[in-house]
């Protein structure tokens, strides 16, 4: 039985893929940044733009139309309305929805297939929904939010909120690059009751957005099972590997205090559910946060809103909320994730800064807002006290709001949460080079604080990474704390080492870690996602109650340092042409506004080079050196904070580098066609029919051709030069007389053809000027038939042709691949990997073509996959970055990849194949 290695979507992907992105275009960054408003233009085709739209509102289709976005354009984008109560505002000003892949597979905008624009409906702030997403991401993972000025046609309909939607790419940005999880959005009514074990019970309610194809619905309803039958004394114990518990507590904690009701604790819907491959566990994650600070009335009046407790449960179920409440751990935690909120994030102190900064930023574009729902007053007062608007409705004010709900619930907080004083203050659990124990080695730890002044024993209390298993490690009597001291443990599975070190570690994907007493009573805890290599996660202020990255500070006072954070890093273009000079661009993130300097350093063969890299507008630059075909040079950066923290990029560099891969096995400069037997064809400037030679530039950039030379003897590479200075522009094609009368021109060489045949070689700068660029063995020629490559300089050698000169020689297309990570390792469980995969179409017209994926392994192809139909224009290429899955069952061994175009089934092109194993 013949087994696909291939996903249809990795096919059918390269559909109408973009042109390669290059260095200059948005990132994901640059669009949700809090610096700067958008100016987003959508061109429709229509003088009646907004009934087409109304139309289809409600069968929720889109039409084509350009997106801009401050000048960067988009074309065929799928542009609809959006919304529920949104919608219904009255007026132009709709909330919208672009769909960039709509179209055109593959099309995206700063890496998103798709974009909200939300109207601010119910908000004359415009506030609301940044203001909680960011409280969200802030305590765990949220999507993020700018802002944007949009027109339909020319015309300003309003200043929107922009958000990013959650998908397949949300997941890879947010959870990690390698998730391939499966993704739910929750409407109308997903309130996790149990409704049997069939999935169509589900369906209505809960929409698969990634992995439909699997359509497998396992996992969910084996944790819904879970979730609502299990016994209440048993539930930490089944829920610990099915879900993210203490990921639900801190959204809840947030959910609550900003009354937000248009949520899973309330209408029960706007979240999603994602099932982590990393983890094999499901994330809340919350969605649609325009009705926050108590707008969504689900039914109360204003002051049941505005002193709603903090132990408030919808009277209709929520399991997810009931039944963890009712588990005394959980509702711990969930106390304390209150108790930290009010004391950091929704802190008056964080709240105003973060309110300041906000109205100061948009207040001009509020104003000039044509069709804003409120007065520019209301935008002024509601943000500093409740307004009854729409003459009727009240709206909570949000400086207002923030003391309202701190003192309701401050007092419940006070009345069952002790004060505290023992600490879990930072753990490392990626520690490759920052702190040594004793032995010299590089363990992962936790240190604890005593916030008391007073010393204190330890001895006898638990401390583990399963919160089921309380007295995991009993901690020894050497475990002792004086009054406001630091105390390490070293967690590195190792309890042989010495009394301080735990029969577990920690692991750098994200766990927990729980601190009881003698008693069993929660003492600590804290639950962390991924972390990075080197670098601390802990307490900002010793005993604080805001977590985050710090420059590691085993046994001293946190320095409430936040090291530097990149947040992107890559180069454009993503295959350079040999001798065409990459950029490599980065953004990074300093919390403490520190100078910073950071580094490239690459490796392309002789040792690391380092160049210092230039910063303008947020965006830091350095180039790549011009390289040689098919080859790679790998490269990391380094950001160094001004003394108190280096942070590498990747997080394990210098071991593990970027690799950037020039155009592979394709040279700029190549042989095109030749004629060697000219009889009545093409003359010469002194009327001559002699034989002629043609080159061709290949790639997308100009080439200076000092330094190459043509022969027709390959022992002697430098029988003639290209006049020096020569340069040839992308695309030209450059004619060579074989006449052997140099003094006839520059371009005249010193030799001729044989049309008997013998080999023509192309050689590029280099060592002893003798490195072949490209060469033909030719055999005996016809009188006025020229042999040429199909497609220029690109395609395989075709004798017989039509003379071409200084034209096209019409033709194929090549593929070129090349992977991200080397070498490519699949478990034996199954996995995948992701490559770039760019189609170049080199005749001058439009082609159509069918492209599809191959594996090559020891037993013979396995099952091509496809064909995909794709059209690209006349000597332009088209580019994806794609991801392919690997199953289990497929055997074990090496295998070698390769993606082909052409006539199916003949193979026409295929790419230069890379090796794949599967363990």
């Amino acid at each position: 039985m013949r087994r696909t290695l291939l996903s249809p979507a990795v096919a059918a992907s390269l559909l109408a893929a973009l042109p390669e992105a290059d260095a200059g275009a948005m990132t994901p960054h640059e669009l949700f940044s809090d610096e700067v408003v958008h100016e987003i233009d959508i061109v429709l085709p229509y003088t009646a733009w907004f009934d087409t739209l109304s139309r289809r509102k409600q069968a929720e289709s889109y039409v084509a139309g350009e997106v801009w976005v401050d000048g960067e354009r988009s074309s065929s984008v799928g542009v609809r309305f959006k919304g529920n109560s949104s919608w219904g505002h009255p007026g132009i000003k709709k909330p919208f929805k672009l769909k960039f892949d709509a179209f055109e597979s593959q099309q995206t905008f700063a890496n998103q297939t798709t974009l909200s624009l939300n109207n601010n409906y119910h908000d004359a702030t415009m506030m609301r929904e940044t203001i909680a997403y960011e409280l969200y991401r802030n305590v765990g993972i949220a999507s993020r939010t700018g802002y944007a000025n949009v027109r339909v046609n020319d015309e300003l309909i309003g200043f929107y909120t922009l958000v990013e939607n959650v998908n397949r790419a949300w997941t890879q940005d947010h959870v990690a690059a390698d998730e391939d999880g499966t993704l739910w959005k929750v409407d109308p009514n997903g309130d996790l009751r149990w409704r049997g074990e069939t999935p169509d019970s589900y369906r209505r309610d809960y929409q698969l957005e990634t992995n439909e194809e699997d359509d497998d619905w396992s996992d969910f309803i084996d944790w819904l099972d879970a979730l609502n039958h299990t016994p209440i004394d048993a539930l930490p114990d089944s829920l610990r590997g099915r879900v993210d518990v203490d990921a639900f507590l801190r959204n809840h904690a947030i959910t609550i205090t900003l009354v937000s009701l248009d949520s899973y604790e309330g209408r029960a819907h706007n979240y999603y559910l994602y099932h982590r491959d990393d983890r094999d566990q499901f994330l809340h994650i919350p969605w649609d946060l325009n009705s926050s600070f108590g707008t969504h009335t689900l039914e109360m009046s204003t002051e049941e809103r505005r002193n709603m407790s903090p132990l408030w449960t919808y009277q209709q179920s929520r399991p997810l909320v009931d039944r963890l409440l009712e588990v005394p751990l959980y509702e711990e935690m969930y106390l304390r994730h209150l108790r930290d909120l009010l004391n950091g994030e929704w802190s008056e102190e964080a709240m105003d800064a973060r309110i300041d900064r906000l109205r100061d930023w948009i207040r001009p574009h509020v104003y000039a807002d044509p069709n804003k729902m409120y007065r520019n007053q209301d935008f002024e007062d509601n943000i500093e006290h409740d307004l009854i608007l729409d003459g009727r409705r009240l709206y909570f004010g949000l400086r207002s709001f923030v003391g309202d709900r701190t003192s309701v619930i401050q007092p419940v907080l006070d009345a069952r949460l002790h004060d505290q004083q023992i600490f879990i203050n930072e753990l490392l659990a990626d520690n490759r080079s920052a702190v040594a124990d004793s032995a010299g080695e590089f363990d992962d730890f936790a240190e604890l604080y005593n916030g008391g002044t007073g010393g204190y024993s330890l001895e006898g209390y638990g401390l583990t990474d399963d919160h089921t298993d309380p007295f995991q490690w009993v901690l020894p009597s050497e475990a002792t704390l004086s009054g406001g001291g630091h105390l390490i443990l070293w967690l590195d599975g190792d309890p042989d080492a010495g009394p301080l070190h735990a029969p577990f570690a920690l692991n750098a994907t994200g766990e927990e870690l729980f601190l009881f007493d003698r008693a069993g009573a929660l003492v600590d805890f804290v639950a962390f996602d991924r972390q990075r290599t080197d670098i601390a996660w802990g307490r900002r202020q010793d005993g604080g109650p805001t977590w985050g990255p710090l420059v590691p500070s085993a046994g001293e006072p946190n320095p409430d340092n936040a090291p530097p954070f990149i947040e992107e890093a890559f180069h454009g273009p993503v295959f350079p042409g040999p001798g065409e000079e990459g950029v490599v661009e980065t953004y990074v993130t300093d919390f403490e506004d520190d100078p910073l300097a950071i580094t490239l350093v690459y490796d392309a063969g002789e040792g690391d080079v380092e160049l210092e890299m230039n910063e303008t507008e947020g965006r830091w630059t350095a180039s790549l050196p011009r390289l040689d075909p098919g080859t790679s040079l790998d490269y990391y950066l380094s950001v160094d904070d001004g003394g108190t923290a280096v942070v590498r990029w990747p997080p394990a560099a210098p071991e593990e580098r970027i690799r950037c891969t020039f155009t592979v096995g394709v040279a700029p400069i190549a042989l095109n066609e030749f004629l060697a037997d000219n009889g009545s064809g093409l003359k010469d400037g002194d009327g001559e029919f002699d034989d002629w030679i043609e080159v061709v530039n290949v790639s997308d950039h100009e080439v200076d051709l000092t330094g190459f030379h043509l022969s027709d003897d390959p022992q002697a590479p430098t029988r003639w030069a290209f006049p020096e200075g020569s340069v040839l522009s992308a695309g030209e094609r450059i004619l060579i007389w074989a006449d052997d009368e140099p003094v006839e021109g520059e371009l005249h060489a010193d030799f001729k053809l044989s049309k008997s045949g013998e080999t023509l070689t192309l050689f590029g700068p280099g060592e002893g000027s003798a490195r072949v660029v490209d060469s033909v063995a030719f055999g005996a020629q016809a009188t006025d038939q020229s042999e040429a490559r199909l497609p220029d300089g690109l395609g395989n050698w075709t004798p017989g042709q039509s003379p071409s000169p200084d034209q096209s020689n019409g033709g194929g297309v090549v593929v070129v691949i090349a992977p991200f990570e080397s070498p490519v390792v699949i478990p034996a469980g199954g996995g995948g990997f992701e490559f770039q995969a760019t189609v170049f179409n080199r005749s001058q017209t439009t082609a159509s073509m069918d492209a599809w994926t191959l594996a090559v392994t020891g037993r013979g192809e396995v099952a091509g996959l496809g064909p995909s139909s794709i059209s690209i224009e006349g000597e332009s290429r088209k580019s994806a970055r794609l991801r392919q899955s690997v199953p289990g069952e497929i055997g074990n061994g090496d295998a070698t990849y390769e993606l082909r175009a052409g006539s199916w089934p003949d193979r026409v092109e295929s790419s230069d194949s890379f090796p794949v194993t599967k363990e």
